[in-house]
């Protein structure tokens, strides 16, 4: 379950989310970890031996390329007590909240670079809230991981089916 606003917009207080533990972890995937016995949901922004560089206006840079991050809706460079540019640790990765002004990750040593063991999985999709309505079926980047229930009419689903949502992501107009 999500604590905490440092994921939002992506995901919200309340909302119970699976993961599942593949050993493969790209950027910009959700993913849970622990620190301490506190379990916490950041996105992946940069892997081992990546240069990572953030500017005065939360702009981030990975090996000297801007970032796009369209999940992220105010830029801030946040809690932060790194010298740029920043050479993430071998087997480590580096994890930020998509809430940059409120979030404690990566960028501070409390939380600092997040080591492959400490990782419990990737986010894959969330399964409360359900959906308003059945008409609002949802997607996923990750096509091992999506699954498409037929669209009934709203509050009709069929027994065994959970209304899921995947990476709180909707689905595209073009499909």
């Amino acid at each position: 379950q999500i604590y905490g606003n440092s994921m939002a917009p992506t995901l919200e207080e309340g909302q119970i989310v699976v993961s599942v533990k593949n050993g493969k972890f790209e950027q910009g995937d959700l993913v849970a970890f622990y620190i301490g016995n506190k379990l916490l949901v950041k996105r992946m922004i940069a892997g081992p031996m990546d240069t990572i560089s953030i500017d005065s206006e939360g702009t981030v840079f990975v090996n000297g390329k801007e970032l796009d991050e369209p999940y992220v809706t105010e830029k801030a460079l946040g809690e932060c007590d790194l010298t740029f540019p920043y050479q993430i640790p071998d087997s480590r990765y580096f994890l930020m909240g998509d809430h940059r002004v409120t979030s404690v990750d990566s960028r501070s040593s409390v939380v600092g670079c997040v080591a492959q063991e400490q990782i419990v999985g990737k986010i894959l999709f969330s399964v409360w809230p359900w959906p308003a309505s059945s008409h609002s079926v949802q997607w996923c980047p990750l096509p091992s991981a999506c699954i498409f229930f037929p669209l009934l009419p709203d509050g009709a689903w069929p027994f065994l089916c959970i209304p899921i949502r995947f990476c709180g992501r909707s689905l595209p107009a073009s499909l």
